[in-house]
């Protein structure tokens, strides 16, 4: 049989849930296949990025800024990359995928295109956090 899956994802969390029927019941259920936390985002700056042994300098020209929206990218690639590799070694015949609003799209645009063809539904919004009864209702409902 065939898997459907759900990946749930913000910036520091990752969560993909096989869907299962429950026995004598018609509701889902969800079993948590692989999960993580990027400790990237709270790290400080100068752990970060260093202009020499450790030290950093801003001089006030926008590099915070810079380095925001880049470390943004670079992390919404690596979830990307993340959803790729969960969805190539399951046999996902559709999937669905919840990120918050800036940075859903985003994601998205770096899925294969094989596996955006099984995207059933997409929720902008993060529910890293969410009881997995709800995330099942959100979905399925």
């Amino acid at each position: 049989m065939q898997d459907v899956m759900i990946i749930v994802t913000d910036l520091e969390h990752f969560k993909a849930f096989k869907m299962k029927k429950r026995r004598n019941s018609s509701k889902e259920s969800l079993e948590l296949l692989t999960s993580f936390d990027n400790i990237e985002p709270h790290k400080k700056i100068s752990e970060r990025m260093s202009d020499r042994a450790g030290r950093f300098r801003g001089h006030g020209t926008g590099e915070s800024h810079r380095s925001t929206s880049e470390d943004r990218r670079r992390l919404t690639r690596y979830i990307a990359d993340r959803v790729n590799s969960v969805l190539a070694d399951n046999n996902v015949e559709a999937w669905y995928f919840a990120a918050p609003k800036k940075i859903n799209n985003e994601i998205l645009g770096n899925v294969k295109t094989d596996f955006m063809n099984k995207l059933r539904t997409t929720i902008q919004s993060d529910l890293t956090k969410s009881p997995e009864a709800k995330i099942v209702d959100l979905f399925i409902s």
